[in-house]
């Protein structure tokens, strides 16, 4: 189950749970939903991994992944089993919470399925999908509660969405040989791994930027504390945004190495958007 578990990457459930609450909270939302909404986004992302790196195996052999593609038919039933029982687990649970959280879910579910099974030969239609998806704790929670939010919350999502573009383009340039095994067209298999990571610098910097405008737009409205709370919060989000990006477009010799370190310093990017909401939007 080893596989299974790295595979579903459960990780990054804490992370979808305390963006989905935050995020709730600030806009007036019952928070015990919002927990049962976090529930329901983190199988449903398990379960797309599973099925992502089930579907990939030949190609991560060539990108030497660690995924399912050196796995027995043992490990890739449990992985199958598993996929399916967080789908259906997200699915039920969000049947409970109500007509428009289902509706959420299975739109979710089946832009995972389209994006892995039909459109991952498709030039920037998968990047954009992913990107939208993964922000699915940020926006969910505006549609849920859609009469507290306003268009600053959503250039918050905008710029969120935009960061996340960038980061799937840097793992395409990563992926690159094995997306050219499987014959997909990814940004960096039709113009190359240059052009691909100079267009995820600037939807970094172009994302970023919305990002430090929201936040320096809702500074006035703060008190001097929570004002420099936020910049300094949103100061360090940002850095760990541009600087890995901008040290993977002038790396070579270990490119892969530079990316992947730009993917975690992402992710914990990331783990700091809850704070950056509550600050803005809560206290």
């Amino acid at each position: 189950m080893r596989t299974v578990i790295q595979s579903g990457r459960f990780y990054f459930w804490p992370i979808i749970a305390a963006n989905v609450v935050s995020i709730t909270v600030a806009v007036k939302g019952d928070a015990i939903t919002a927990v049962g909404l976090s529930v329901v986004i983190s199988c449903l992302a398990s379960a797309g991994f599973l099925l992502n790196d089930l579907w990939d195996r030949k190609i991560d052999l060539v990108n030497q992944a660690g995924h399912f593609e050196n796995s027995d038919r043992a490990t890739i039933k449990r992985g199958i089993v598993s996929g399916l029982m967080l789908l259906l687990g997200g699915l039920i649970f969000a049947y409970y919470l109500g007509p428009l959280v289902l509706c959420i879910a299975l739109g979710l579910a089946t832009a995972l399925l389209a994006y892995t099974v039909v459109l991952r030969k498709l030039l920037l239609i998968p990047t954009t999908i992913a990107a939208v998806v993964a922000a699915s704790p940020l926006w969910a929670p505006l549609m849920v509660w859609r009469d507290n939010t306003d268009g600053w919350k959503w250039l918050f999502v905008i710029a969120n969405i935009l960061i996340l573009a960038a980061r799937e383009l840097f793992m395409d340039a990563r992926d690159q040989l094995g997306d050219m095994a499987g014959n997909r067209d990814t940004l960096a298999t039709v113009f190359g791994r240059r052009i691909t990571k100079t267009a995820a610098l600037i939807l970094s910097f172009a994302g970023s930027a919305l990002f430090l405008g929201v936040v320096i737009a809702d500074f006035f409205r703060l008190t001097a504390t929570w004002g420099f709370a936020a910049l300094s919060v949103a100061g360090a989000v940002i850095y760990l945004v541009l600087q890995p990006a901008v040290v993977t477009l002038g790396s070579v010799t270990e490119e892969r190495t530079a990316i992947q370190r730009y993917v975690y310093r992402s992710r914990a990017a990331m783990a700091l958007m809850p704070v950056v909401n509550l600050m803005l939007w809560r206290f």
